[in-house]
């Protein structure tokens, strides 16, 4: 049913996209990526527009999805059957993402903050502010998809394949881009390939990371075709595919703010800006005008120091730039090629041949940007996920140029965009070993579900990445109220006075401590990250505490006189 229902939200966004897209698209790869990226920023804005008033549910899901299939099938002209060699690929791509989406939602992020947003925003159908977790005022685009995948079907997998399905729309858009340039299917279909062999790398399930490299894609390639044939319409929709981006989380401000500064290098007509960013705010805008109304900050918990500071403290802020500045190998040029290399993506920088290519020239600059944010700044795998597709396909297009496969003889061509094909199904059947994880395998799992039979508020020390699997809230977090290192002393034994306080001041009667937590810290002016083996003695703490339950992983406790 899932997969049925995947690919029927996938055709209707598209048949969306048809609406509004009409001479930006070169082959039917182009036309179905650029198309059905459309189709979902209008969705995604639709259903943001429905939460914002309080209105997202089943019956206006089922009103919108009414509205959007009637001018689908009532488009004009005949349908006609698509391409041999698109299906083909389709097919090869689509089954690497159902494989892929059967794994558990174990991804960090996703548990830690992704996925219990989405379900408060399922279950409430609007936008509650839930600040138990880490970002609670960041974008949401993402989570109000899977919020409309709980309200749905309402499975992990389900979830797992709305959250995959930008590495389809991407994919196709790859192969796309580089038939357009060469005129044929393989070096897109093995830059496919190598997007796709990373899904071997913790993306993530239930992340947004790549519905944000989806946009920011789509937004390059149109800003491309409006350089080519300039046209109001292809700006517009540019503008939309980068105020989704934005939409999505913080990480694509730099990115669109890069893809816009290397535009205004190529066109620099201010009609053409204006209309780019007035889309852009139209689309992605709302998100910071909530947090600023919400906070007095536009950018939760980030610029502080101009806006002033709410949940999060200006410490809190510190850590969190030290420990995403820190991370990768030092920002060195000599360290450039390693940088991919530890991420698995050697073949990568090979991007930087597309300078030979006159006609890419935007899509060089704006790729070149985004990695050079992503090396100088952010090394972290996910962050680089919006510069792959450029580098990748730049890098096939270049070195297609130099191999000349378009000299082969037409049943070499065939059978070549076969066994490309045939590559990107063996990727699929790749990503079995990765079938085996359950969600069981998580810490604290056990806990936590003792957790739920016995309260719906619960502090917590550790275990931030289970707080989809309780059903209540659950306050503790590296940053932002009830700190880990506020909760123990200088020797790593349990602060038991501010615990209970903590407890009180939310209403919680569970106390879930982890045996070892990994927290930021300062000494001497330093910043470091350091793991705690937490002293935590259950007969010391009978006067405040009972225990529920204890495992391998940690403690649960219920507050005395309090359950």
């Amino acid at each position: 049913m899932e997969i049925a229902v995947i690919l029927l939200f996938t055709l209707v966004m598209y048949a969306l996209g048809r609406l509004l897209v009409h001479d930006a698209c070169d082959n039917v790869f182009l036309r179905f990526f650029l198309c059905g990226t459309t189709g979902l920023a209008i969705t995604m804005a639709v259903f943001t527009a429905l939460s914002a008033l309080h209105g997202f549910n089943s019956i206006t899901i089922a009103l919108y999805a009414a509205l959007a299939i009637v001018p689908c099938v009532c488009q004009r002209g005949k349908p006609s059957m698509p391409d041999w060699r698109f299906l083909l690929v389709f097919c090869c791509v689509f089954a690497n993402i159902v494989v892929y989406a059967h794994h558990p939602c174990d991804g960090f992020d996703a548990g830690m903050y992704h996925l219990p947003l989405a379900r408060a925003i399922a279950e409430s159908g609007s936008m509650p502010v839930l600040e138990y977790v880490r970002f609670p005022f960041f974008p949401l685009g993402g989570e109000i998809l899977f919020a409309f995948g709980m309200m749905t079907v309402g499975t992990d997998f389900f979830i797992n394949l709305l959250a995959s399905l930008p590495l389809l729309f991407v994919a196709l858009g790859l192969i796309g881009l580089c038939q357009k340039h060469c005129g044929s299917l393989v070096p897109g279909t093995v830059a496919a390939f190598a997007l796709l062999r990373l899904t071997n790398m913790e993306f993530g399930q239930a992340y947004v990371d790549t519905l944000l490299a989806q946009f920011c894609f789509a937004a390059t390639l149109f800003l491309q075709c409006h350089l080519e044939t300039p046209k109001k319409e292809t700006l517009s929709l540019a503008g939309i595919a980068a105020g989704s981006a934005i939409a999505v989380k913080y990480v694509g401000l730099p990115y669109v703010g890069l893809m816009g500064l290397v535009f205004c290098a190529f066109d620099k007509k201010m009609s053409d800006l204006v209309r780019l960013g007035t889309a852009i705010l139209l689309i992605g805008g709302f998100w910071y005008a909530r947090s600023l109304l919400l906070t007095g900050n536009p950018f939760h918990p980030f610029l502080g120091a101009l806006f002033g500071y709410s949940i999060w403290t200006a410490q809190d802020v510190l850590y969190c730039h030290y420990y995403t500045a820190h991370t990768g190998v030092p920002k060195e040029l000599t360290n450039f090629y390693r940088a991919f290399a530890i991420i698995n993506c050697p073949y990568a920088p090979a991007f930087l041949l597309g300078i030979f290519c006159k006609n890419l020239r935007f899509l060089f600059f704006t790729c070149l940007a985004f990695v050079s944010f992503w090396f100088f700044y952010a090394q972290t795998d996910r962050f680089v996920v919006c510069a792959l597709p450029l580098c990748f396909g730049i890098a096939s297009i270049a070195i297609f140029r130099v191999v000349r496969l378009d000299k082969l003889p037409r049943p070499a061509k065939m059978l070549l965009t076969c066994a490309c094909a045939l590559l990107l199904l063996y990727n699929a059947g790749m990503l079995n070993p990765m079938l085996d994880r359950k969600l069981s395998d998580i810490p604290g799992y056990e806990l936590v579900m003792q957790a739920n039979s016995q309260g719906s508020i619960m502090v917590t020390l550790g275990f931030e990445s289970c707080k989809y699997l309780f059903k209540g809230a659950m306050y503790g977090d590296v940053f932002g109220p009830v700190r880990y290192v506020d909760m123990l002393t200088k020797d790593d034994k349990l602060n038991v006075e501010y615990i209970k306080a903590a407890m009180i001041k939310y209403h919680a009667t569970l106390f879930l401590v982890s045996r070892q937590v990994a927290m930021m810290d300062e000494k001497e002016g330093k910043i470091y990250i350091r793991t705690s083996k937490i002293h935590c003695d259950p007969i010391e703490m009978r006067n405040s505490f009972t225990l529920l339950a204890e495992n391998r992983d940690g403690y649960l406790f219920s507050l005395n006189g309090k359950r």
